[in-house]
């Protein structure tokens, strides 16, 4: 009975352990107006199973903010949450972000203890307006879109975003906006296509057969179900690219509505920013449509092999450099014949770009090639004036593509051959016009080499998952001894060879703690940027090297895996909404920080003060 009273009273402790009685309490506030969010639902992400440890699935616990905007969690153990906070008619947000999207924090609870928290929401915003004709009457079924804000290789791009039509009242009404700079215009395009084409794709739809020029015809948007015959080219007739676009004169010439922006613009480059705070309603955005002459341009496309047959083609602006992308943003689409000649039938006066670009090697549902590979591409200026433009000549070129291989710095062992090829990389098109096709990802052979499809010339993001294993990161990207910024890769009218990747698993990490001007642990955001920021921003502002922490409630902050080199660490106000691609943000950020020096694997420590940063 001895030895059974001392086992017991050896067990009994870890049996009648009592439960966890930490807590979260908190409250959900509208980031616009400062007020409470009543029956919003918030979720606690409970911290992961240290490593090695036998426990079931981590499930989140959902709550329902009250009236008051009040939520609670009770009963939580020791261990480090995060929370993420959703409701009808606002963007899904998570504890500590300062704007929409922006870095989040997690929420360190000790036994017992009681953590008071507020997480800010923002609302989506909207802008309407009317849009009327030229002679000042409604304009029904028009086309309108946004144009979004977004920070790029150090560069300001606009994203095309959400779009409508206007009603019988010419009203138009964009919603969902998430808390952003924008561009508002209505986008107005002539399409046409050779009718000897249009009747050879209806011959062989009749006749069931296949047809080579299809792909393209959906590259394009092809005026098959509805138009006129002028000529030889045959005229879309639809108001989904804009109303009454190609009418014609007595004269026989076209007319077309040209782009609108709001406020009126000449043009892109001219356009004015419009800023949507959370939850701003943006009424009166009324633009007026100008019914403007317009002329025939002609030509024919060669490749080196020969006429580019059946390829699209399109103006876009000049300016549309600005653009992340220039799909559905051109003035005139066509394509070419048989003998690679090409017709637009409705352009009107300005400076633009011509482009080309036939569908590449796209893959099928069962891996096949569709189309053949390399791809083509051309893309050169073009003036037009009141006159039609005869006899323009397009040197059509072939695709350019990425090669190279994965090199490993490690103290042990490379990964073997099955985990290489089980890697993978992709070239995404990042800005330029480049569509998003061909983006399937290749893998490279056991001995890391590797070989992307071709492409029109342009920029892209390398897109990579890591070999399967230990935690393997990158750690530079050469090619010709030259640092390559993986996420802003340039490509011109030559392959980019001898592309080598290198990981690492021995990984950098800086930590250290934050204080404010009186020593006391602050809440901070911990930016981290190279040394020289200003050769960091001519490169293309890779975002390898730069990074934002949030700080804990005791001040601490890590930050892992950047590159070696040497960076300027600045902590500045939790609340503050940033965006380290701004280049004048981030020279300005830079200029007031602390220097540290990252060698491969070095584990360093620094302290901070909360700079006083505006």
């Amino acid at each position: 009975m001895a030895v059974a009273l001392a086992r017991f009273d050896q067990v009994a402790p870890s049996q009648s352990a009592p439960p966890p009685t930490g807590a979260i309490a908190g409250q959900v506030i509208d980031a616009g107006s400062g007020t409470p969010v009543p029956n919003a639902t918030v979720t606690l992400f409970p911290p992961a199973p240290a490593p090695g440890a036998q426990a079931g699935p981590v499930l989140p616990q959902r709550a329902l903010s009250n009236g008051d905007g009040n939520f609670l969690f009770r009963s939580l153990a020791k261990g480090t949450f995060a929370i993420s906070v959703s409701a009808p008619g606002y963007i899904g947000a998570s504890y500590g972000q300062a704007r929409p999207n922006g870095p989040s924090r997690q929420i360190e609870i000790e036994a017992g203890a009681v953590e008071r928290v507020s997480v800010k929401i923002w609302k989506y915003a909207t802008i309407a307006g009317t849009v009327v004709d030229d002679t000042g009457e409604p304009a029904a079924g028009v086309m309108v879109r946004v144009l979004q804000q977004q920070w790029s290789g150090g560069k300001r791009r606009w994203i095309p975003g959400s779009q409508t039509q206007t009603d019988d009242r010419g009203v138009y009404r964009i919603t969902g906006l998430s808390p952003d700079n924008y561009l508002v215009a209505t986008i107005f395009s002539v399409t046409n296509v050779p009718t000897t084409t249009v009747d050879t794709y209806h011959k062989a739809i009749l006749e069931n057969s296949g047809v080579d020029i299809t792909p393209d015809f959906q590259m394009l948007g092809p005026p098959f179900t509805g138009g006129a015959r002028i000529g030889d080219q045959f005229l879309q007739l639809t108001l989904n690219r804009g109303a009454n676009a190609g009418m014609g004169t007595a004269s026989g010439e076209l007319l077309s509505y040209q782009t609108a922006f709001y406020p009126p613009a000449a043009g892109l480059s001219q356009a004015t920013t419009i800023a949507l705070a959370s939850g701003e309603v943006r009424s009166s955005a009324d633009m007026q449509l100008r019914l403007v002459h317009t002329v025939r341009v002609s030509g024919v496309a060669r490749t080196p092999f020969g006429p580019a047959k059946f390829m699209n083609v399109k103006l876009v602006p000049a300016d549309a450099a600005d653009l992340a992308s220039d799909s559905g943003l051109e003035i005139a689409a066509t394509a070419t014949n048989a003998d690679g000649k090409f017709t637009f039938l409705a352009v009107p006066s300005g400076q633009y770009t011509l482009k080309m670009r036939d569908t590449p090697a796209v893959r099928d549902w069962d891996g096949t090639p569709m189309f053949p590979d390399p791809s083509f591409w051309a893309s050169q200026p073009l003036a037009v004036g009141d006159r039609d433009v005869p006899d323009v000549a397009v040197t059509v070129r072939m695709g350019v593509g990425v090669s190279g291989r994965f090199a490993f710095e490690t103290s042990g062992s490379p990964p073997p051959a099955d985990r290489i090829v089980a890697s993978s990389l992709a070239l995404f098109p990042s800005d330029r016009g480049q569509p998003a096709v061909n983006v399937s990802p290749v893998n490279p052979d056991a001995d890391g080499r590797f070989e992307t499809p071709k492409y029109a010339p342009g920029r892209f993001t390398l897109l990579m998952t890591s070999p399967p294993g230990p935690n393997w990161h990158i750690t530079s990207a050469t090619s010709g001894g030259r640092e390559v910024a993986l996420d802003a890769i340039e490509l011109g009218f030559e392959d980019l060879k001898d592309l080598v990747i290198t990981f690492t698993d021995r990984n950098t990490e800086i930590a250290g703690t934050v204080r404010d001007g009186s020593g006391a642990t602050a809440d901070a955001q911990i930016c981290a940027l190279p040394f020289d920021v200003q050769g960091w921003i001519a490169a293309g502002m890779t975002a390898r090297r730069s990074s934002i922490a949030v700080s804990s409630k005791t001040g601490a902050f890590t930050i892992r895996d950047l590159p070696p080199g040497d960076y300027v660490l600045v902590a500045i106000a939790a609340g503050a909404a940033i965006n380290l691609q701004d280049p004048q943000l981030a020279a300005k950020l830079s200029a007031g920080g602390t220097r540290v020096t990252l060698a491969s694997g070095d584990r360093k420590r620094q302290d901070l003060t909360v700079s006083a940063f505006r």
